[in-house]
């Protein structure tokens, strides 16, 4: 089971200060505020409030916005997964787990990421996340201190060319 402890009102003033509250439906926020819940069932929730603030900021063509809100929030979490680790696989092995499975959130930020050659900023993120889920493969295919090191180094450099 997951616990999460997520600053709901912090959340709260950023989806209100983009305007995205009303595309995060409320039973969602009261379950993960309350309740502990499985994987599966966070990955669904998560999932169902991204498409819904989605189509919100596509409506008000604002997705560049999530586009980045959503990627530079998952290489932050990368970043604090990977220093923990301490550049090693075998460090915490429920950490290194967690780690893999971020793939699926990378696969849904590249699909995020398809047609953005005319925006400069998105086009040079694009090629950070590309080399990111290279070096995600690497790792699928056969996990070693090396590639791990690697795939660590990597979330290091590519958040160091987003924060000021």
């Amino acid at each position: 089971k997951l616990s999460l402890k997520i600053p709901i009102a912090i959340n709260k003033d950023m989806s209100e200060e983009i305007g995205v509250t009303n595309s995060i439906e409320k039973r969602h926020l009261e379950m993960i505020k309350n309740t502990k819940m499985d994987k599966d069932e966070m990955i669904k929730i998560i999932n169902e409030s991204f498409m819904n603030t989605d189509a919100y900021l596509k409506e008000n063509n604002r997705q560049k916005i999530l586009t980045l809100i959503l990627i530079g929030g998952w290489v932050e979490a990368q970043y604090i997964a990977v220093s923990l680790s301490k550049g090693s696989p075998d460090t915490n092995e429920q950490l290194t787990e967690s780690i893999l499975a971020q793939k699926i959130s990378l696969e849904l930020m590249t699909m995020a990421l398809q047609n953005v050659e005319s925006d400069k900023t998105l086009s040079e993120l694009k090629k950070d996340i590309d080399r990111i889920y290279e070096a995600y493969i690497l790792m699928e295919n056969e996990l070693t201190d090396e590639n791990f090191k690697q795939f660590c180094d990597l979330i290091a450099e590519v958040r160091s060319n987003y924060v000021v």
